[in-house]
């Protein structure tokens, strides 16, 4: 696979640590960002690198600051593909995220192997390049 760059949103001694370790494993090369809702350091990060995939959490974000992160990522880096990991999946949140056309969700926890296997997915998709 080529090699892609995703940045993840959580904190590195849990989720983000996890998600990096599987993610690394399969080539893929992984920033995580703890932002404690200060979108500043997001911004700061993306405007380092060229990602291919951003996996904001409501480890390191509120439901609320992700709703909100969503669409100004999507405006400064047309193309990018989010995936959105959270517990919460209240059915107000799901159709908020829903209107801001993420190309995924897993509730936490998830199958590491889901993950894996839909990360590849989206980021191998032709209507990706």
């Amino acid at each position: 696979m080529e090699k892609y760059k995703i940045l993840v949103i959580a904190e590195l001694n849990s989720l983000g640590g996890i998600i990096s370790g599987l993610l690394s494993k399969e080539g893929i090369e992984v920033t995580v960002v703890e932002a404690w809702d200060r979108v500043e350091k997001i911004y700061a990060e993306l405007s380092r690198n060229n990602y291919d995939m951003v996996l904001p959490t409501n480890n390191s974000l509120t439901p609320g600051k992700i709703l909100e992160l969503i669409p100004e990522i999507k405006k400064k880096y047309p193309g990018i593909k989010i995936i959105v990991l959270s517990g919460c999946n209240t059915p107000k949140f799901m159709e908020e995220l829903k209107d801001l056309d993420i190309d995924e969700f897993f509730p936490l926890p998830f199958p590491s192997v889901n993950l894996i296997q839909r990360v590849e997915a989206i980021l191998t998709s032709p209507l990706t390049k």
